[in-house]
């Protein structure tokens, strides 16, 4: 899937990159952060915002701290939920965030290349109580799979589609198929009309991610799959 600019790392506890993460937020996003009561889920917010605005930033040609990142639920109005991206010039980029325990992924997309983005990742062994969680929204599946489309697959493939759908799980996962058109993979939500291209990734190995100073590193050894979804208007 050509377009698509993908960025992630792992927060560390002794990393040097919180105060200009910090900096670079806004009011909403620096309360929102205050207002989550674990730590690492703290880093796992600042760590995707900070690599949202890098790869905005990188893909814009502009300065990071002219990119802002503005989230607001379409149910309530509070400042979570999809983020968009502002203040770059132009058409702002599609924009995705997903994290698991230890890794934090940032997606980013020239406007003109689709009309959403998603992108879900989970740890490429996740303890049990993730793969119940998983089982319950996504059933019938079996750990670990026979053959085929493993049952962790088949949920990021879900979660990234839901997550460019815009809905999240507020859509059953379970109505998002998947097919192999012409050698690519193509997914849709029901009986809706709109299409999404599908790739699947998987993160492995260790190295600093550039720009993040001395505390954020790539994923380590213990791996992690991702997929990212693409939004079209079927032709």
């Amino acid at each position: 899937m050509t377009g698509v600019r993908l960025r992630w790392a792992r927060p560390t506890p002794t990393g040097r990159w919180r105060e200009p993460a910090l900096r670079l937020l806004t009011t909403d996003e620096r309360r929102r952060w205050e207002a989550i009561p674990l730590p690492e889920r703290r880093d796992r917010f600042l760590l995707g915002r900070l690599l949202l605005r890098q790869a905005a930033a990188e893909l814009c040609g502009v300065p990071i701290d002219a990119v802002r990142v503005r989230a607001e639920c379409p149910r309530c109005g509070g400042p979570h939920g999809r983020p968009t991206i502002e203040g770059v010039g132009g058409r702002a980029p599609h924009a995705s965030l997903s994290s698991t325990s230890g890794l934090v992924v940032a997606a980013v997309l020239p406007a003109e290349l689709g009309t959403a983005l998603g992108v879900d990742v989970e740890r490429a062994w996740p303890g049990r109580e993730r793969r119940a969680a998983i089982d319950a929204l996504l059933p019938p599946t079996r750990w670990p799979d026979a053959g085929g489309v493993s049952p962790l697959r088949r949920w990021t493939r879900a979660e990234a589609v839901l997550k460019a759908d815009g809905r999240g799980l507020r859509v059953e996962p379970r109505l998002v198929s998947v097919h192999r058109v012409r050698g690519r993979l193509v997914a849709s939500v029901g009986d809706e009309p709109v299409r999404y291209d599908l790739v699947d990734r998987r993160i492995g190995g260790t190295g600093r991610l550039g720009g993040l100073g001395g505390g954020a590193r790539r994923s380590n050894g213990t791996g992690a799959i991702l997929s990212v979804a693409v939004a079209r208007t079927e032709r």
